[in-house]
């Protein structure tokens, strides 16, 4: 990371924690057009993975984010964790795809600024239903997005067990193959042992 672009990366993380106080009242289209400033030379961002998620999200956490996407539950239901997502998403944490800067603009206002969905309708001159829909399609896509994250893990998980899994019961069946074959050279032995036993039995009674 060169200088600029580590400068900017600072100035960001600690704008988006200023947002919610001092810069609360900043129009939303400001705040987004300086969250979303390209450096010449930005490096690949570091996505969030299933440690990071659970460290800030449950998993009941998911499923209420999962129940308001489907329909089961209201906004108020999920709104502690908007913030939360909001950082992540403007941090570069998540890999969500928005088809249009208005969901952006949404997400900044509502998560970073926490402003009212309804005051945010009359800021943009738009639709409370149209907002309101805006906001929940924003969500299902997030919702979708850290089911995904955490789904990849489980499955790693599980390959990864199966692999090991794999690997003991070779190691078994070698150590099954060893134990055969101690036991055959301890009959071959045996065997062994008896002929010898025999034919010294024999050759005293010759004498």
């Amino acid at each position: 990371i060169d200088w600029l672009e580590s400068f900017y990366l600072d100035f960001r993380r600690r704008f988006i924690n200023l947002l919610s106080a001092e810069f609360r009242n900043l129009k939303t289209s400001q705040a987004l057009q300086i969250l979303t400033i390209k450096t010449s030379k930005e490096s690949k961002p570091k996505f969030l993975d299933e440690t990071q998620l659970s460290n800030i999200f449950l998993n009941h956490d998911l499923k209420r984010l999962e129940a308001y996407a489907t329909d089961h539950v209201d906004y108020p239901m999920i709104m502690d964790l908007v913030l939360d997502i909001s950082r992540l998403y403007f941090n570069n944490k998540m890999e969500v795809k928005f088809s249009n800067l208005l969901q952006k603009a949404i997400l900044c206002a509502v998560g970073l600024q926490r402003k009212n969905l309804a005051d945010l309708a009359a800021e943009l001159k738009a639709e409370k239903s149209q907002i309101f829909g805006l906001f929940k399609r924003i969500l299902k896509n997030v919702s979708n997005y850290l089911n995904e994250v955490n789904k990849a893990t489980v499955r790693e998980q599980v390959v990864s067990q199966v692999e090991s899994f794999v690997e003991k019961e070779k190691e078994l069946l070698k150590d099954r193959k060893r134990s055969k074959e101690q036991i055959k050279a301890i009959e071959n032995l045996e065997k062994d042992y008896a002929v010898d036993n025999k034919k010294t039995k024999l050759s005293e009674q010759g004498e």
